[in-house]
């Protein structure tokens, strides 16, 4: 593992949600039924749901079946992601049909802009799929910011009331070299959970929502450290309290 040089001489290793070798104790390889998608990378203290909600099915015949699946790399070869894909997601008035990834990190972490990369977010080009990425991440109860980095194929959009990215081209899957069709993912600070919501965007007007689906490369991310104090902050401080302590002495004494 390579090592990361932090604020202060403190050293952390990075680690790595790798889809295809982690150790999962719930689903397997060949697809996951909705929660089961749950247990330990070998990276160690991470933990993954799967859900989907409403007519949301978690199905998607051309990504191998139940979602979510780890599946070797389109048309290139490389490791295994993790594909995400539904159908029947269509919304009218109010979120009701769609689905979630939750990655929970059991100690705070730091993910570098695009560590978290989603790959073939696209459309059809008609009304019948359209994908719809929304990210939120927290630290414990607070919300930390989220950007996205985006290309020509990509438009911003806030779905109801979540921000995110929805697909107004049709690329073909051609794995993680379709460069052009990924979408990077920014965070605005550690954190200890990722919550990806996915469903049709509103291109789709007539209909449920035809199958769909995007991708997840996989995850590199390190434990956050807090800063050591340099020298003459922690200098100042031992001070202070020697200070402090010489005038309880001297009150003590008169």
């Amino acid at each position: 593992m390579p090592l990361l040089l932090l604020a202060g001489g403190s050293v952390a290793s990075a680690s790595r949600i790798d889809w295809q070798d982690g150790n999962w104790n719930g689903g397997t390889a060949n697809g996951y039924t909705s929660g089961s998608a749950t247990g330990t990378t070998n990276g160690g203290g991470v933990t993954v749901n799967w859900a989907h909600f409403g007519t949301a099915d978690g199905l998607q015949s051309g990504l191998g079946g139940i979602q979510p699946r780890i599946l070797q790399t389109v048309g290139d070869g490389l490791d295994g992601v993790l594909t995400l894909g539904t159908k029947n997601d269509r919304n009218t008035t109010s979120l009701l049909n769609y689905t979630t990834l939750t990655i929970t990190f059991a100690n705070l972490v730091d993910l570098a802009n695009g560590a978290l990369t989603i790959q073939d977010l696209d459309s059809n080009g008609a009304t019948s799929w359209q994908d719809f990425v929304a990210v939120k991440a927290f630290k414990g109860a607070n919300t930390v910011g989220v950007t996205y980095g985006i290309l020509a194929a990509h438009a911003l959009t806030t779905s109801f009331a979540l921000d995110g990215v929805r697909g107004i081209q049709n690329i073909a899957n051609s794995g993680a070299t379709q460069a052009n069709a990924n979408v990077g993912v920014n965070f605005g600070g550690d954190l200890d959970k990722i919550v990806l919501y996915f469903f049709q965007g509103p291109l789709v007007t007539s209909g449920t929502g035809a199958e769909h689906g995007v991708w997840l490369k996989d995850i590199d991310y390190t434990a956050a450290v807090s800063p050591v104090p340099e020298p003459s902050t922690v200098a100042l401080a031992l001070a202070g309290s020697l200070g402090m302590l010489f005038l309880r002495r001297k009150k003590k004494q008169a």
